[in-house]
């Protein structure tokens, strides 16, 4: 979803303010409950319990 959105919106602008648009975006999804969860199953060897946050 977010990766199209991105998509989308980079169409439109130059290079560097596409870039700035897809670091943000990243930001924000690395911010996340389940970005966290996904990098701490991995170190524990686990299967994430993702909750859709």
């Amino acid at each position: 979803r977010t990766a199209g959105k991105i998509i989308d919106e980079q169409k439109k602008l130059s290079i560097k303010d596409g870039i700035e648009l897809e670091l943000s975006f990243l930001g924000e999804m690395f911010a996340t409950a389940d970005a966290l969860e996904g990098l701490q199953s991995s170190l524990e060897r686990r299967r994430p319990v993702f909750k859709g946050a």
